[in-house]
């Protein structure tokens, strides 16, 4: 209800209110798309940090165009929250991305897998009622990265 009323997330687009890995973990279906924005309190949890969680979810995708995307907040240019999933999901996935922009504080930054490898990165297609300029100043900062080990 909150992603509908909020976010404007279409009805047609499916959303389970469930703890993740156990949904993922429960059920046989396949998915176009896992997004996963995760926190306990300023933590991911553990779970879906694992390299059994990247596998796992990997097998509940669809065979062909499928992604996985992660938002990660990030603290600071020395934070490498983001290069340790990205690690992470490379132990499963052939493609992972980052996108992230250096010299922001406490900023979101995605962690994507699966077919990606050709993935632009991503405008405004609507204008939205609040911080238009700031949300559009704050895409084109993003760039796609290379990992930092």
């Amino acid at each position: 209800e909150i992603a509908r009323r909020y976010f404007q997330l279409p009805a047609d687009v499916e959303c389970q209110v469930a703890e993740g890995r156990a949904f993922l973990a429960r059920t046989r279906r396949r998915f176009d798309a896992i997004v996963l924005d995760a926190y306990d309190g300023s933590e991911i949890p553990r779970q879906f940090l694992a390299p059994g969680f990247f596998a796992l979810a990997k097998a509940r995708m669809a065979r062909r165009g499928a992604i996985l995307l992660m938002n990660v907040i990030v603290a600071d240019d020395a934070d490498r929250t983001p290069d340790r999933i990205a690690r992470a999901m490379g132990e499963s996935f052939r493609h992972v991305r980052l996108l992230d922009c250096d010299g922001w504080m406490d900023r979101n930054a995605l962690v994507m897998a699966g077919a990606v490898a050709g993935a632009a990165r991503p405008k405004l297609l609507l204008k939205p009622e609040r911080c238009a300029r700031q949300i559009a100043r704050e895409l084109k900062d993003l760039v796609f990265r290379a990992r930092r080990d």
